[in-house]
């Protein structure tokens, strides 16, 4: 019977958490976009987005219905702690706090063009056979430009 009523207390415990799922605790993504994922049997709450672990420095506090978030801007390169609190009647009750890492992602795909794929704006230093040096551009996410086979192209992270 002790043991029937420890397991119910247990579960009941864990009912009434909420849990996050996405992105994990000291997860390094590159989408700056991210959108969180918990669960929770509650329906109501607050979203938290800060860059201290404070949450002194909030990025986002949204009240949010459901058990998602996306936010709707880019975020810069670099950590960020969230967590979410349900908000039951008068009662709040809050989840761990997790971190995460966004890493920028210098990407590009070549075909008749080069097209900038990653999640950062790069620079295309461009040049002849020789190595010298004949011009430049920069490339925002998802642009491209037209390449010749002629031609160089050294591509960096724009800063």
């Amino acid at each position: 019977l002790i043991v029937i009523v420890l397991t119910s207390f247990a579960l009941l415990s864990l009912i009434n958490l909420v849990t996050l799922i996405e992105p994990n605790n000291n997860q390094v993504i590159y989408d700056r976009t991210p959108e969180f994922k918990w669960i929770s049997r509650y329906n109501y709450f607050r979203f938290y987005l800060s860059n201290d672990r404070d949450f002194e420095n909030l990025v986002v506090s949204e009240e949010v219905y459901g058990s998602n978030y996306k936010v709707n801007h880019s975020l810069y390169f670099g950590g960020y702690y969230w967590k979410v609190i349900a908000l039951e009647n008068q009662r709040e009750i809050q989840s761990n706090i997790n971190k995460f890492k966004i890493n920028s992602l210098v990407e590009v795909e070549i075909n008749q063009n080069l097209k900038n794929t990653g999640n950062t704006v790069v620079d295309v230093e461009i040049s002849d056979k020789s190595g010298k040096i004949t011009g430049a551009v920069v490339l925002d996410i998802n642009q491209e430009m037209d390449v010749n086979n002629d031609t160089l192209y050294k591509v960096k992270q724009n800063e």
